[in-house]
Parts: structure tokens; sequence; C-alpha cells
């Protein structure tokens, strides 16, 4: 199964801006977990308005996030 197959299955929808990849989920409260191609790190947060805060992962979202970097070859 491919990071952005297993993504989806948790909800996430997929979109990239120039040199990332974002996956993101909710309306009101978005959960994000972004991936950095230049710098090669990811982030995860949760955005509420004008907050933000970090996201603690889940250990499915983790399997996805380590699918994805062995995909891009970071790991």
């Amino acid at each position: 199964m491919t990071a952005r197959e297993m993504f989806k299955k948790l909800g996430y929808k997929t979109r990239t801006f120039g040199d990332c990849i974002v996956y993101e989920k909710g309306s009101i409260m978005r959960y994000i977990i972004q991936f950095n191609l230049k710098d090669k790190i990811f982030y995860s947060y949760t955005e509420c308005g004008m907050a933000n805060s970090i996201k603690i992962l889940t250990a499915n979202e983790l399997k996805a996030v380590q699918q994805q970097m062995n995909e891009l070859g970071w790991i």
C-alpha cells in the first residue's frame, strides 16, 4: 500500500505546493502532516483559526509517514 493510500484510508486529502506534499483532514480544526521535499523534513500540526499546535501522531499515522519517507528515499 502506498503512503497516499494509507493517508486516504485515515481520512486525509493530499495536496502539493511547490516543494511540499501536504496531507490534511478536518475543516474547523485541521490536522496537517507536511513533507518538505527540499529540506527532507516533515511537520505535523493542528490548525484551528489563528492558533497552531503540534499534532501527536497515532501509530497508523506514523506508519503512513514512514511509508512516505521510504517512497521519497529519505530512509
